[in-house]
């Protein structure tokens, strides 16, 4: 066990820090592709440098509690920012940090709430089965039809709250983005009505389930749009 552990380890560690890689790389791939009035748009950094910023930055969100990756994710968006040129024009990043937390503020505590209901809500439905399971380890009194059903109704109850709050950070998130934006001395503004995104998201959820993935770039671009 210890000697697949450390190989798992020296697997994902490497795969993280590439990924970083690839993340500037598509980026820049999209920008040298976008033209506006016969010139183009680039990204003036380096995709190593960005990937080991990726890295480092990963561990922190773990170490906090997860309080780290609003910062995190605005650092690396920042920099991809501050990275991008329009011809000898360059782009400049002013996030701010406080609309974002305050959104993660509520998705953090509202997710724990959630969390610890909905296992006591469990509890109660299918708690002497949760216990055999445990202490005979096997799931044999788990697999009963009414065990299920119950306990699909419990988790679908606890699940819905929480994809909203996550699709409210994610309306937050998106609205920092832009407004970190800056260019030639003009920033930014965006704000997304609540409900109209909520629906989007839900339906664009909905549409590539459905489509078993077909429909994703379509989802994708009414999202952009």
């Amino acid at each position: 066990v210890r000697q697949f552990r450390w190989q798992r380890l020296m697997i994902s560690l490497p795969l993280l820090f590439l990924l970083g890689s690839v993340v500037y790389r598509k980026r820049q791939h999209i920008l040298r592709r976008t033209w506006l009035h016969g010139t183009r748009f680039d990204l003036s950094g380096w995709a190593w440098s960005y990937a080991w910023q990726h890295f480092w930055s990963a561990f922190l969100v773990p170490l906090t509690l997860g309080w780290a990756a609003p910062w995190r994710a605005s650092k690396l968006s920042g920099r991809k920012i501050s990275e991008m040129h329009y011809g000898g024009k360059h782009f400049v990043a002013r996030g701010h940090l406080k609309p974002l937390y305050s959104s993660f503020a509520v998705l953090w505590f509202g997710g724990g709430l959630i969390y610890v209901g909905t296992l006591v809500v469990l509890s109660q439905f299918i708690g002497p089965e949760i216990v055999a399971a445990v202490q005979g380890l096997t799931i044999k009194p788990l697999a009963n039809a009414a065990v299920l059903k119950q306990a699909a109704y419990v988790l679908g109850g606890g699940l819905l709250p929480l994809s909203v709050l996550m699709l409210l950070y994610r309306k937050a998130w998106i609205e920092h983005f832009v407004a970190s934006i800056s260019f030639g001395g003009a920033q930014l503004q965006l704000k997304l009505p609540r409900a109209q995104f909520l629906w989007i998201c839900v339906s664009n959820i909905l549409m590539t389930i459905f489509s078993l993935g077909a429909l994703s770039a379509v989802a994708e671009a009414r999202l952009v749009r």
